[in-house]
């Protein structure tokens, strides 16, 4: 079993001031994994059936069904990653789930109000309705009530480690920021401006 791993990414310039931030985590894609490796275990019969023929074909069918099942195992975790830059900008340098072809999230993140690990619990297989699977989703919530997702299909572990830590890298970027703002003096205020002629 793979241990699932969240990279927190924290990028610094010369003067050590902190200029993006954000996460790196991978997700589980059951359908290639289902079609890489029923396509390797297909692969050992039919060479039994060419064997018949000829053992050369046998032989290509079989190392075909070996770098099936190993392309599964290794060929089926897509890389995420989602980074806050200084500037305000989101990056979804490996896409979003639901817009594959998005590296940039529209939107400023001081408009995100939270980072979400959201839901449900649904019969994987609808004929046996014992049989449950998490399907958590981790998204971005938009201060005008927008949804953006980031992540799709994870254990409610998973989703939560993913959640806590782009809430931590959210939470750094914008303390950097704030830190890094010259707030320009209040001017004292002329009484004369309360005046209405």
């Amino acid at each position: 079993m793979e241990v699932f791993e969240v990279t927190p990414i924290r990028d610094r310039d010369e003067q050590g001031r902190l200029v993006s931030s954000g996460a790196y985590w991978t997700e589980f894609q059951a359908t290639s994994y289902a079609l890489l490796f029923g396509g390797g275990v297909a692969l050992f019969p039919l060479g039994l059936i060419l064997a018949v023929a000829n053992p050369f074909f046998a032989l290509f069918a079989w190392a075909g069904g070996v770098v099936a099942i190993v392309a599964a195992k290794k060929g089926s975790r897509l890389p995420r990653s989602l980074i806050f830059t200084d500037e305000g900008k989101m990056l979804a340098l490996n896409g979003l789930p639901f817009h594959p072809g998005s590296s940039l999230v529209e939107g400023h993140h001081d408009a995100i109000v939270s980072v979400e690990a959201t839901g449900r619990t649904y019969p994987d297989n609808p004929s046996n309705s014992s049989w449950k699977r998490d399907a958590i989703n981790v998204a971005l919530i938009a201060a005008g009530g927008e949804t953006i997702y980031v992540s799709r299909d994870l254990s409610p572990e998973q989703a939560r480690n993913v959640a806590v830590q782009l809430t931590l890298a959210l939470l750094d970027i914008r303390q950097s920021g704030a830190e890094g703002r010259q707030v320009p003096p209040v001017p004292p205020k002329d009484p004369d401006d309360d005046v209405i002629n």
